[in-house]
């Protein structure tokens, strides 16, 4: 009995292993980089190489052609899930290849419209056949406005340099259009497309429509929709805004029969405009006066340029941002910029778009196949029934058994000698076959040869296309599988992981890419700056200077490795520029479990600038230089210790070209640690920071070294009565340590605001250690260090009427203080304002009081001001402006002034001209009487904006 049941468990296990088989799929072919592939899907229980027999056939009505049928050998397969590009030039075997076909697939990046069936072949190296299968595809003939060639086609037709109107009116469906109008756009847009892409045309009238049925080198390309030029305008201007939404129009070929989501989607990226696609501004300003006030710093007159510009370059998104003024003419801290960046955000958003259009489409088609396997059972089922129809009909026709007619491949020959009288079936039922009905059979079959024949024919029909419909519905099905498997799960796993990289996107997005863009070195790019640069990497490294020069950063698999070198920048207290020869280098080992770890290397010397400076002390024999460097070490963390705490921290430790990493001091260091702690319960958050900045700890091109400091604070902050109040308090302790003396101070801090739409709204703040809104604004800016504190209360309220006239009021009181070495300033203000809002016009007012110190008169002096504004839209191209300021002292007028401005855009251009008048009445402190100053601006700007 043991023995049986060992057999029988081989037995199950030997056929188990048989059922496991190798999957293969088929996706239509593509071209990329001048070459033709054929993706080959595949689903491998090992490792292997296999040899690869492919054969296609395009059908024509009643006909097929054959248009390539290639051998490849030694095709390497893995084991899983995984997918090969076959190139068909790069074949072992050539037996057939209509090469004008592959011209055709290069040239304009589609298959031909029509049905194809590719058998293909697949044998191990011992010839023994692994699979043998066949898939079928039906393009569509009508051309898409989004593939490549609808591109081309939608430009010659409008004009290559016609860009769209701005303000097109698009409206609701096509406009009539008479034949004879149509028929002269069609002949118009044959010869351009003969002259330019070699293409020839027959005009064809469809369904009351014209059309141009284009052909390349004889092979048929597709039927293309021709109407008047505006009417073409208005629809590629439309179908421009439903390709902006990925979501709404996610693929060019989705009715495209028998083709997977990863080809279609491969299709469209490939096909996708690249280096034509271009937006931004470009802005142009000229101003004129006859003077200045006193403490402005402008000249009378200069012109300003202004770009931002997103383009491509190569294929590469890049952004390009530059600022130019003529004041910088014999400035020593100029205020011109240039910096060229890849947009690696700007890669990732479109990359991000595709995939989620992809998951969309994805989810969407996952409920098509349930109800085109439905169908398929119905057509499969219809098909039966025919065939049971054609065999019952000829069984009663001939009184025989209609099975014959399978059995003997419809040969009347062999179904007349297979006549018995087993075989006779009779409509009586108690009727028993004899002799005659045995010969009368035979005689009607032999006289019906050919129409048996026929009816044969029919079933045969009728059984490949069953089968072609069974395998149709097997093909999607495993399809489906392969971009499930391909490509879906890969996105799924990155969909919530926010810090994906996008090296990792375009890893999971591999099958949907092409494939240079995959192996491109572009991929793993994270960052690539040059110019005029703001930088931040850590606190106690680049921690927002002006860097003059360039980064680079790349994704080299387990961590993010960058560069950065140039001269750091800022304004000293003299007003010269302070120049440091500057170079970074920084890895940041992958998020694991959700903590970031990045290792810093920072290095610095003064330029000969700063060495020749009168203010640099040269006795100092310790001086860095190019070649000995000061060296800044820091390693940052973040990370979650608990699902409610945060950990945020960085060491850093300054060391000379002379001293060994052994020599690192507590007070040649700095260390900051920061803990977050979220209180879900009553919705607060506690801070808790630490920071030490030893007192021989060595940054010089920093802004503010910050060197002896020892900083603690505490925080909280929550929301309470429904998030209608949020408040928050904080304690801060500041100790600063000098060679001689050492300095304690204690501040609390306050943060009080409401959320509200139906009641005023209230914001209460008092930021100690600070002249702006936070510790860090004060200690970053250019000027050295200040230190003071900013008491800010603000109230306001907002209602709208039912004539969608919108209204605010805002009263407002700020009161800032701070302290730079020996110089205290404090200054005060107080306002409240009145806003309006309307479709096409704004009015603003505001009326306040202000006290600052006068640096003349060494005293504080009062000021009280009014202004307004009006702004108003005359029509859809001109706006017009205009306002009046007036302030008041305690002994004069000091200042009445009105200002007017029109803009005005002009029709069907992406050209805004704007122009600006302002007239100023000034009390001059310095100089005896008034003074009158008269100043125009005059300038446009430019939106870019390429839809093409």
């Amino acid at each position: 009995m043991v023995n049986v049941f060992m057999f029988l468990f081989i037995s199950l296990a030997s056929n188990a292993q048989e059922t496991i088989k190798d999957i293969f799929s088929l996706d239509p072919l593509y071209s990329e980089d001048n070459f033709v592939f054929q993706t080959l899907n595949y689903s491998s229980k090992s490792n292997r190489n296999v040899a690869v027999h492919l054969r296609c056939y395009q059908y024509h009505d009643s006909d097929s052609s054959c248009v390539l049928d290639l051998e490849f050998n030694d095709v390497h397969i893995r084991h899983g899930v995984h997918s090969v590009n076959l190139n068909l030039e790069r074949n072992t075997k050539l037996r057939t290849i209509n090469y004008p076909f592959l011209d055709v697939i290069k040239k304009f990046k589609l298959l031909p419209p029509g049905s194809y069936v590719t058998f293909i072949k697949i044998k191990d190296n011992e010839g023994v056949r692994i699979d043998s299968s066949e898939f079928y595809y039906n393009i569509d003939s009508t051309i898409s406005g989004r593939s490549s060639i609808g591109r081309k086609l939608n430009r010659l037709l409008i004009g290559r340099n016609n860009r769209l109107p701005v303000n097109l009116q698009v409206t609701q469906g096509v406009s009539q259009q008479s034949q004879k109008q149509a028929a002269l756009n069609a002949e118009r847009l044959s010869r351009k497309l003969s002259r330019t892409e070699g293409v020839s045309s027959v005009n064809v009238t469809r369904e009351g429509a014209q059309y141009l049925a284009n052909y390349y080198k004889g092979i048929f390309l597709g039927y293309y929709h021709v109407e008047d030029r505006r009417t073409a305008i208005s629809k590629v201007y439309k179908e421009s805004n439903v390709f902006a939404d990925p979501f709404n129009y996610p693929f060019a070929s989705t009715s495209d029969e028998g083709v997977s989501l990863d080809s279609k989607a491969k299709a469209e990226t490939i096909t996708s405009r690249s280096s034509d696609d271009m937006s931004g501004s470009i802005d142009v300003l000229g101003s004129f006066s006859n003077g200045q006030e006193s403490t402005s710093q402008l000249r009378n007159n200069y012109g300003e340029l202004r770009g931002d510009v997103r383009t491509k370059l190569l294929n590469i998104p890049v952004a390009i941002e530059g600022f130019y003024t003529t004041q910088d003419i014999g400035r020593k801290a100029k205020a011109s910029y240039l910096r060229l960046k890849y947009d690696i955000d700007k890669a990732k958003d479109d990359l991000t778009q595709s995939t989620n259009a992809y998951q969309s489409r994805f989810n969407q088609v996952s409920g098509e196949i349930k109800n085109s396997d439905q169908l398929y059972v119905q057509l499969v089922r219809q098909l039966q029934n025919e065939q049971f129809s054609i065999k019952k009909k000829f069984a009663e026709e001939y009184g025989v058994d209609g099975n014959l007619l399978d059995s003997y491949k419809g040969k009347a020959e062999g179904i007349e000698s297979s006549v018995n009288k087993t075989s006779i079936v009779s409509k009586d039922i108690s009727h028993v076959p004899n002799d005659s009905d045995v010969l009368a059979a035979k005689n009607k079959i032999n006289r019906n040869k050919e129409k048996i024949t026929k009816e044969y024919e029919r079933i045969t029909a009728l059984q490949r296309k069953i089968e072609k419909y069974e395998r149709l519905a097997t093909q999607i099905e495993q399809q489906h599988y392969f971009d499930s498997v391909n490509t879906y799960s890969k996105l799924q796993e990155l969909k919530d992981n926010p810090n994906v990289s996008y090296k990792q996107l375009v890893a999971a997005s591999s099958h949907i890419l092409p494939t240079s863009k995959v192996k491109s070195f572009m991929s793993g790019l994270t960052k690539l700056e040059l110019g005029m640069l703001n930088k931040y990497e850590s606190k106690y490294t680049l921690a927002g200077q002006n860097l003059k020069g360039g980064a680079l950063g790349y994704d080299i698999g387990f961590a993010e490795v960058g560069i950065a070198l140039g001269k750091t920048e800022y304004i000293s207290r003299t007003g010269d520029v302070d120049r440091y020869n500057s170079y970074l280098a920084r890895v940041d080992f992958k998020p694991i479990n959700k903590q970031h770890l990045g290792i810093i290397y920072y290095g610095y010397s003064p330029t000969r600038q700063i060495i020749e400076s009168d203010n640099f002390i040269k006795a100092d024999v310790g001086v860095p230089s190019f070649m000995k460097p000061v060296h800044v070490l820091s390693v940052v963390y973040n990370g979650n210790i608990t699902k409610q705490l945060s950990l945020e921290t960085e060491a850093a430790a300054s060391i000379k070209n002379s001293q060994r990493v052994t020599d690192i001091q507590y007070a040649k260091s700095s260390l900051r640690a920061g803990l977050v702690y979220c209180l879900p319960i009553i919705h607060s958050i506690v801070k808790a920071e630490w920071e030490h900045m030893g007192k021989e700890f060595e940054n010089n091109s920093m802004p503010y070294t910050g060197a002896g400091t020892d900083r603690y604070s505490l925080s909280t902050q929550g929301s309470f009565l429904k998030s209608f109040l949020i408040a928050g308090v904080q304690f801060n302790y500041l100790k600063q340590e000098s060679l001689v003396t050492t300095g304690y101070n204690v501040r609390w801090g306050i943060d009080i605001r409401t959320n509200s739409k139906q009641y005023p709204t209230i914001y209460l703040s008092y930021k100690p250690f600070s002249t702006f809104r936070r510790y860090d604004d004060t200690l970053a800016i250019p000027q050295r260090p200040i230190t003071g504190a900013v008491s800010i209360a603000r109230g306001s309220y907002q209602w709208k009427r039912q004539n969608s006239i919108m209204h605010r009021l805002m009263v407002t009181y700020n009161q800032n203080s701070s302290d730079m070495d020996t110089v205290a300033y404090k200054a005060q203000t107080a306002q409240a304002s009145y806003y309006l809002f309307s479709r096409d016009m704004s009015i603003s007012a505001t009326l306040g009081w202000m006290r600052q110190p006068s640096l003349i008169k060494g005293q504080s002096q009062a000021t009280y001001f009014l202004n307004s504004n009006v702004s108003k839209s005359l029509n859809t191209s001109v706006r017009v402006n205009a306002g009046v300021d007036f302030a008041i002292g305690t002994q004069h007028i000091q200042r009445l002034g009105g200002i007017a401005g029109i803009d005005w855009r002009l029709k069907n251009k992406p050209i805004v001209i704007h122009t600006q008048v302002r007239y100023s009445y000034l009390y001059q402190v310095n100089i005896e009487g008034m003074g009158n100053i008269l100043a125009m601006q005059l300038g446009f700007s430019w939106l870019i904006k390429d839809h093409q």
